[in-house]
């Protein structure tokens, strides 16, 4: 008899009906419920034409063979049986037939349910506090896991958390019986972004008594450190967690996939072989996933490093190549000149010869981007294929002396060093050489104070841009003259808003006449600047125009100074932008407002206003 039932009927039916027997145990009482209900619908549940007479008899059948399996709370999770009916006894049904003679034939077309098929229903089913008064001692962790899992795919961490949470609180519980709850509530926690409990669960089992759950721990950490690119550390935990179970499956793919991360291709494949004869030898049966794994490696480690998300070899060093070309690059030389704008300050022109380079640049860049819309997706095309424009940068390196062509070349290095690609720290560095040459081109020393380009004429925003970057990746006092160039000198407008960089250096430095001549400069500015206006006056000694600025500032964001002053700092709500700008600039500036006497101050004006 072909019964078989469709799945999502099927969920939907013992969903209900285990949320159902959970209020209300009388077997008898849900039978009649299913029967009710579902009678109508067993067609659908069992995927084929199902008559009239058999509907009811099929669904207290189905609801019998629920409960018998179904791990109930009020009974410690275990299954209340229903005796089972004789062959020959006469039939439930109330045919009057033998139970053999009547639906016993029925009997046989039913699903067959374990407690594990039902324990995801009953869990989803209880109120949450139950999830953690779960008598553990006695279930199926992997069962718990699994529940789980199935939970984080529909993005319910929180109720993973709650369930799996408890399994780490009870030592006896710590064996191999929880690697996958383990596994899946670091994901859970990493999901809900929740690093301190990750690191504390971490550390617990690091520190358990199993030797096989330390060395899952230690296996997470070597992946840890991998995600993060410290492939040394990486290593070093997978040396401890070999130690600890050297056979287990997951420990060649791990190295693997390590030296793959490390962008050891070579050292990656002989591994690779090293742990496909090792398995061999073992188990080829046991071990038959890592075995293929090992061998789709050797065969093509490039296309499992794309599989995984990783950059090849050679796409881990782009930029490479454009740092050997910098490296035989010319003396910069001066191809702009400075034009008046009609509106104040000078404009960048390129010569002829570099604007019909620019010209043709961006006609390269076009033809690879070709009609993608998606800036990103176009960045990625452009790096992807890069040969096509070094090509044309080595038959024209006078395009180095193009500031357009550095900001572009720059920005795309500052994408691949987000990606932790170690080719690129020296040709950011190579560019920045190169956009001070020719700045100091452009402008002597005398022209330095005197000279300003305004960021509205987009010519000049090329060279304002990375200059503006570089100062930001610069510390101390070199940062300082570079920001004060810009902020003071070149654009003292400061659309890219880098005052707020140089109000807390004049801040921590103790700069503090300078930091009052900035914030009246920009007096009209937003709360972060009337702040550190008020504090360096406050400081100074003028607290009658400090409390007046200071006003000005709480007016502008009431939500400041309020989160500036509150002894623990607190978590701003998500769209509030005063609340976000007032936690922001309680982390950056807390410190300071204490040490120097300023907090003190605050609150009295607080508590006067």
């Amino acid at each position: 008899m072909n019964m078989e039932p469709k799945r999502d009927a099927l969920d939907e039916l013992l969903s209900e009906t285990v949320a159902n027997a959970i209020k209300q145990p009388d077997p008898a009482g849900l039978s009649e419920w299913m029967v009710a209900v579902w009678a109508p619908k067993a067609s659908e549940v069992f995927n084929r034409p199902i008559t009239a007479e058999h509907a009811p008899r099929l669904m207290r059948l189905l609801a019998k063979a629920i409960c018998n399996v179904l791990p109930r709370p009020e009974n410690d999770y275990r299954p209340v049986k229903w005796p089972k009916t004789e062959r020959n006894a006469a039939c439930d049904c109330g045919s009057g037939l033998k139970y053999k003679h009547c639906c016993a034939a029925l009997e046989a077309g039913l699903p067959v349910l374990s407690v594990q098929d039902l324990l995801p229903y009953v869990l989803a089913a209880v109120p949450k506090a139950h999830l953690q008064r779960l008598p553990l001692g006695r279930m199926d962790l992997e069962a718990l896991a699994d529940v789980a899992i199935g939970w984080a795919e529909r993005n319910q961490h929180e109720r993973a958390v709650l369930l799996l949470e408890p399994i780490f609180k009870q030592s006896a519980l710590l064996d191999e019986r929880a690697e996958l709850a383990f596994d899946v509530l670091m994901d859970s926690y990493l999901a809900l972004n929740k690093p301190k409990k990750r690191t504390q669960l971490l550390e617990a089992v690091l520190s358990c008594q199993s030797q096989f759950l330390q060395a899952v721990a230690w296996r997470r950490l070597a992946a840890i450190h991998a995600d993060a690119g410290e492939h040394d550390l990486a290593m070093e935990a997978f040396s401890k967690a070999q130690h600890l179970a050297p056979d287990h499956p997951a420990l060649g793919p791990l190295e693997v996939t390590l030296w793959l991360a490390g962008h050891d291709v070579a050292r990656a494949v002989e591994r690779a072989a090293f742990w496909r004869a090792h398995y061999k030898k073992i188990s080829p049966h046991l071990y038959a996933q890592p075995l293929s794994f090992m061998e789709e490696v050797i065969t093509d480690p490039a296309a499992i490093q794309r599989e995984m998300g990783m950059a090849s070899e050679e796409e881990y060093r782009w930029f490479a190549p454009l740092g050997q070309l910098l490296d035989t690059l010319p003396v910069a030389q001066a191809r702009y000149t400075l034009q008046p704008a009609e509106d104040g300050g000078m404009v960048l022109q390129a010569l002829p010869e570099l604007a019909t380079l620019e010209s043709t640049w961006e006609e390269v860049l076009r033809s690879i981007q070709g009609d993608t819309s998606e800036q990103e997706e176009a960045l990625w095309d452009v790096l992807a294929q890069r040969d096509k424009w070094l090509t044309w940068l080595k038959a024209n390196p006078t395009a180095f002396d193009n500031v357009t062509i550095l900001d572009q070349l720059y920005f795309l290095a500052s994408m691949l060093d987000e990606e932790k690609d170690e080719s690129v720290l020296p040709v950011l560095e190579q560019l920045s050489v190169r956009i001070e040459a020719i700045t100091d081109l452009l402008l002597s020393s005398e022209q330095q104070g005197t000279v300003q380009l305004p960021w509205r004429k987009p010519e000049n925003r090329p060279l304002l841009r990375m200059l503006g970057v570089m100062a930001l990746t610069q510390s101390g006092d070199v940062q300082l003259q570079h920001l004060e160039r810009l902020v003071l000198g070149l654009n003292p407008t400061d659309e890219q808003q880098l005052r707020y960089h140089l109000g807390y250096q004049y801040l921590t430095t103790n700069q503090l006449d300078k930091m009052i001549a900035l914030g009246e400069a920009f007096s009209e500015d937003n709360a972060e600047m009337c702040f550190n206006h008020a504090l360096a006056l406050f400081l100074v000694g003028n607290e009658e125009q400090a409390t007046t600025v200071l006003e000005r500032g709480i007016q502008t964001n009431p939500q400041l100074a309020a989160m500036l002053i509150q002894s623990r700092a607190k978590r701003a709500q998500p769209g509030d932008s005063q609340a976000e700008e007032g936690a922001a600039y309680r982390q950056q500036y807390h410190a300071l407002w204490k040490n120097s006497g300023g907090l003190s101050w605050l609150k009295k004006q607080k508590a006067c206003s």
